[in-house]
């Protein structure tokens, strides 16, 4: 071995082994051939401080290796005179030690490290070939030099020292290549696992650069047999560590160096992993917030194609934000006006202030929404929408109440101020007779008030409190004979056809509630059927219930409004050119009463023409409560 360079513990070396068996092989007999390559393979390793073990196996590794090639020279003719015989015996020599040497290295480095025997045969085989064939050639050089005088072998120095020019250059070129590609593939693995976990990407690089078996951050300086460095982690002092060298190869001054290196791209790694985190976090945070907003959000690009579009948006228009992304805002989000013309391109959306807009939702539905528009930057825009269907139809429907409740109180006190008015005429006589038929009416248009105001206290009282009802054990089929008698005596002009099945069991219900939706049936009947036309009750057992149904000659309810009619203050029609006045509270209430009594109301088509409305009641058990 030939001495290159000393840098503090670090001891570069380059080997010229098969110019040293060439020389002892062709120069020296057999044993001393061996026995002085033996001793050179004792003290390379000596040199730069390798374990007992490694001095072990060098010495009975090259000393096989040489024996090879001693033999190998031996059979060749290796032992004659001088000339093109023994010099291709030596180069031949110098092969097989070479092969012998590098397998016998390449084995124990595979099995240590776990790797397969071809792989490390390849790392550095041009570099060795090199270095072999070199070595070949100083070796048959200098026996040549020797051959014709012993000062000849002076000149064999020239080609030695070119190739310790040339070799250190490639060792420092090599360190410095394998430096930079270790940096760059550290910097490669922290960059990727950013966020995720890049202080195990960071040991991971260190470990395998370093060919060691453990690498960790810690708190704590390195141990004995460990090599770390120190870096600083948002002003908090931390080493970053490596230990159990495969091979048990002791760390170098190079290894220190590149660990250094490691660590301050470590540093900045942690410290971008930190800013990555936070920024993760306000994103998610905000994401969340988008996320859990009633109100729908969406966001547009330039190209007018949306970009964001959140869970409620989602849910006001019926379309997953997966088919709504990347799509152009008019084909998804069209609102219009009142009057149903398109705002989209009006410029009226980019004003800034609340617009209240209706859209058609994937389910056909009509839906009005609160859109506040907001622009970008990069020329498109955030809507932030809020459902308001609801308000609107409350709004609508209180519109529509005053008008409705309004019209009904002027329908009773106009005639009642009126007939006021005239028996207060003082030059007017009346008869008892007119009189009275005077007072009949306003006694009829009163009630027909208080009616009126009964209804809206009921519906106050079943929609916005717990009404408790007194349920009891009730002969039903008495009760709705009881009713409908006391209408024939009020509509005497009119036919009441009542059918009750026989042996009808009782109910269970609150008979004066169960009484007032009955009659609620029937006034509605008696309104919208002519007055010669007859009203038709039945009430009868079916599927474990009984059941009441009113028949009329109206005209009947549409099957769209038949779930809509049962709402409060719901009228059909327009409420100014309605022929049968009412505030639209009757069928409410009786809705409200029949489902807190446990059953239901409904309404279908009657046989003779008009509607069939049925409620039901549960059969008596045994006592029992029922709460609205």
């Amino acid at each position: 071995p030939i001495l290159l360079y000393r840098e503090g513990d670090n001891v570069e070396l380059i080997t010229l082994d098969e110019a040293f068996i060439i020389v002892a092989i062709l120069l020296l007999p057999p044993l001393g051939a061996v026995s002085a390559v033996a001793l050179s393979a004792a003290v390379g390793p000596v040199l730069m401080r390798r374990p007992a073990i490694r001095i072990v196996f060098n010495v009975a590794q090259y000393t096989v290796a040489t024996t090879a090639a001693v033999t190998v020279a031996r059979v060749l003719g290796g032992g004659g005179d001088f000339g093109p015989r023994r010099l291709a015996a030596g180069a031949a020599a110098g092969a097989v030690f070479f092969f012998v040497n590098s397998g016998a290295v390449s084995g124990i480095v595979a099995l240590v490290e776990g790797r397969r025997l071809r792989d490390v045969w390849r790392d550095g085989a041009v570099v060795r070939v090199v270095t072999t064939t070199s070595g070949i050639a100083i070796g048959l050089m200098a026996v040549l030099a020797e051959s014709v005088h012993s000062w000849a072998l002076v000149f064999a120095i020239a080609p030695m020292l070119a190739l310790h020019a040339i070799s250190q250059s490639h060792v420092r070129a090599r360190r410095d290549r394998q430096r930079a590609q270790a940096l760059l593939e550290v910097a490669l693995d922290a960059q990727k696992s950013i966020g995720v976990g890049t202080a195990s990407a960071i040991c991971e690089s260190a470990r395998r650069h370093l060919r060691c078996r453990e690498a960790r951050i810690d708190h704590a300086a390195p141990r004995a047999g460990e090599l770390g460095t120190r870096f600083f982690d948002e002003g908090h002092s931390r080493w970053l560590i490596v230990s159990r060298r495969l091979g048990d190869e002791p760390f170098t001054v190079g290894d220190q160096r590149l660990l250094d290196a490691i660590a301050t791209t470590t540093a900045t790694a942690l410290a971008n992993a930190v800013l990555y985190d936070q920024v993760a976090a306000e994103r998610k945070k905000m994401t969340d917030v988008v996320a859990s907003s009633s109100d729908g959000i969406l966001s547009v690009d330039a190209d007018q194609r949306i970009q964001s579009w959140n869970p409620a948006m989602a849910r006001i228009t019926g379309i997953p934000a997966e088919e709504a992304i990347g799509t152009r805002s008019v084909l998804v989000f069209r609102p219009r006006d009142e009057q149903g013309n398109e705002l989209a391109g009006t410029g009226v959306l980019g004003g800034g202030e609340p617009v209240n807009v209706q859209i058609t939702t994937i389910a056909n539905e009509q839906k009005w929404l609160t859109c506040t528009y907001s622009p970008l930057p990069d020329g498109g825009y955030v809507v932030v929408a809020r459902d308001i269907t609801t308000q609107k139809q409350v709004d609508d429907l209180k519109a529509d109440f005053l008008a409705t409740v309004s019209h009904e109180l002027r329908t009773p006190l106009t005639p009642i101020q009126g007939f006021l008015h005239t028996l207060m005429r003082e030059d007017v006589t009346f008869e008892d007779d007119q009189r009275r038929r005077f007072y009949e009416v306003m006694l009829r248009q009163s009630e027909r008030l208080e009616r009126l105001v009964k209804d809206l206290l009921d519906a106050t009282s079943l929609q916005d409190s717990q009404q408790l009802f007194l349920p009891e054990e009730v002969d039903w089929a008495s009760s709705v004979a009881h009713t409908v008698e006391l209408f024939r005596t009020q509509e005497p002009a009119r036919d009441f056809v009542l059918e009750i099945e026989q042996a009808l069991p009782h109910v269970v219900a609150d008979e004066q509630r169960a009484e007032q939706i009955l009659s609620n049936l029937i006034n509605n009947a008696i309104k919208y059927s002519g007055e010669t036309q007859p009203v038709r009750i039945t009430v009868e057992e079916i599927d474990g219930q009984i059941r009441t149904t009113v028949f009329d000659h109206g005209p009947g309810v549409p099957p769209g409004d038949r779930d809509r009619i049962f709402e409060r203050f719901t009228r059909l029609g327009d409420h100014l050119t309605r022929k049968v006045g009412g505030a639209g509270l009757g069928l409410f209430i009786a809705k409200r009463l029949a489902e807190g009594m446990g059953g239901d109301i409904s309404v279908d088509d009657s046989p003779d023409g008009g509607a069939a409305f049925s409620f039901t009641l549960p059969p008596y058990a045994g006592a029992r409560t029922i709460q609205l």
